[in-house]
């Protein structure tokens, strides 16, 4: 049983099509939706979507957040939220970059660990 068996007034056929895009006709829509896209935020030099640690760090996407989120816990790595235009919709996405004084302290501390080891 298909939707034309269904009562035309449950199911009106314009109210259908909610995961399409919409044709913009109107001068008045097209100027809100482009005001909308236009709030989609650049992030800070440093800061990277998961997407773009992924490629950087040549491993899969479950793997680079993994280590993303131990960066966090660590104080290595900071996490931010901004909106980014996702396949036509402004949406919400973390974007993670270094935390300027603990990240330092903690990679100088490491490196300090290293060298002690190799003498």
């Amino acid at each position: 049983m298909g939707l034309e068996h269904r009562p035309t007034l449950l199911h009106p056929k314009d109210q259908m099509s909610q995961g399409k895009m919409i044709k913009i006709t109107d001068d008045v829509l097209k100027a809100i939706i482009s005001e909308i896209h236009n709030r989609a935020e650049k992030p800070p030099a440093g800061f990277l979507s998961i997407d773009e640690w992924e490629v950087r760090w040549k491993c899969k996407r479950s793997c680079a957040k993994r280590y993303l989120n131990i960066g966090v816990k660590m104080g290595i790595l900071k996490r931010i939220e901004l909106r980014r235009l996702n396949a036509g919709f402004v949406r919400h996405a973390p974007y993670y970059g270094p935390v300027t004084k603990k990240a330092k302290n903690y990679l100088k501390h490491e490196k300090t660990k290293q060298t002690k080891k190799n003498r």
